[in-house]
């Protein structure tokens, strides 16, 4: 660990090297010691039948010749070991036992002392990286439990002397680029495909593949491996392929929409905006409201009355409630054309023309709906736009 950082190393170098006395060789018994509690997490039970297979051969090794080489056990505070290195070698000895052999109730074991804990993490990892054969998901797992070991190293240290992607490169023997995948996956791929590269049922590169579909793209790879029971790069290609062609689509369709929308401005280039006066007695002359910023130019017809003249009514006495029923149905329709434009202005991109056309459109409905309230007197006409 001090190696990954510049300033320790050279503290380091400095010092007269000395044997470290919280490491000791000596013979524990099996029954005392208990396997690292990430064991399982990183590498698997290792039930399956390829690790059984190996695990009877070690066991006719160790009662052939004994452990040739030590384990590597940290000593409790509270008593008993905690495995870092060693797990199979232990796990055969103790089948051995259980068959009648009982010389193999100690093991040889290196004993860590009075370490601390990020220590014994690191142990765990580099050791164990070193001397086992590892699928592509253990692989995976160990990188992320390296990049924890540095997260814990920079929170306590500072940051390191070359970048987190680069160390956890060489802490892990693999390329920056393995490492971006490796990420990928771990942080995308759906805990069902997950799974199946667990159990070394797709490809390193298939799950890479697949990390980078969508939700609904992995769900799809999920159907067909419940129809064909496995899958194929080119199954997780296909989809990709589909996926990128949806994407095209959509950007074409919106940029057609964009253009559409920029040639209409230049149709009404120029147009004034009229503010009408909502009243239920009368209307004032036209209010012009000049445009401040030549790309707002839509236009809005001003509401007109219809002319007593042209349409006198037939009895005085019913004047006054016809009068009120044609303006409340002429404010409706004007409010649900009004409502049209704001929606327009909702979807204008210029954000200058949007915002003006919204607040313009907005005081108008306001308007509009103070209007109908004091016209006709009805709740629903107080409710929010």
């Amino acid at each position: 660990m001090e190696s990954l950082n510049e300033n320790k190393l050279k503290t380091a170098a400095a010092k007269t090297t000395v044997a470290d006395k919280r490491i000791k060789t000596e013979y524990i018994n099996i029954d005392d010691i208990k396997p690292y509690p990430r064991q399982n997490e990183v590498y698997g039970s290792e039930d399956d039948e390829a690790s059984l297979q190996k695990l009877d051969e070690l066991k006719i090794s160790i009662k052939m010749g004994g452990v040739w080489e030590n384990i590597l056990v940290k000593e409790n505070p509270a008593g008993g070991y905690t495995m870092l290195s060693g797990h199979r070698r232990w796990r055969a000895c103790k089948l051995l036992v259980a068959e009648g052999y009982t010389d193999k109730q100690f093991i040889p074991a290196t004993v860590v002392r009075n370490s601390s804990d990020i220590e014994d993490h690191f142990k765990f990892i580099t050791m164990n990286s070193t001397i086992r054969k590892k699928t592509s998901y253990q692989e995976m797992q160990e990188m992320a439990e390296m990049e924890d070991i540095l997260n814990k190293f920079q929170k306590d240290n500072g940051n390191l002397d070359i970048p987190k992607r680069k160390a956890l490169a060489e802490m892990a023997n693999k390329s920056e680029a393995k490492i971006a995948k490796m990420k990928a996956i771990k942080n995308n791929l759906h805990d069902f495909l997950m799974n199946l590269f667990k159990e070394n049922k797709i490809s390193f590169v298939a799950a890479y593949e697949a990390s980078s579909l969508s939700e609904a793209g992995q769900k799809a790879l999920i159907s067909i491996y419940m129809r064909e029971n496995k899958i194929r790069i080119d199954d997780v290609k296909n989809i990709k392929d589909e996926e990128e062609r949806q994407k095209l689509l959509a950007a074409e369709a919106e940029k057609s929409r964009q253009e559409e929308q920029s040639k209409e401005p230049e149709q009404t280039k120029q147009e004034e905006i009229i503010t009408p006066e909502l009243s239920p007695e009368t209307v004032s002359d036209k209010e012009e409201v000049k445009v401040e910023d030549d790309d707002l130019i839509e236009y809005i017809e001003p509401l007109t009355l219809p002319d007593e003249k042209e349409n006198p009514p037939k009895q005085e006495k019913s004047l006054s409630v016809d009068y009120d029923t044609d303006i409340e149905k002429m404010l409706l329709d004007y409010r649900d054309y009004i409502q049209n434009r704001l929606l327009y202005f909702n979807n204008i991109t210029n954000a200058k023309i949007a915002t003006e056309g919204i607040s313009y459109t907005g005081k108008l409905l306001e308007i509009i709906q103070d209007d109908l309230y004091n016209l006709t007197g009805k709740d629903e006409y107080r409710k929010d736009i």
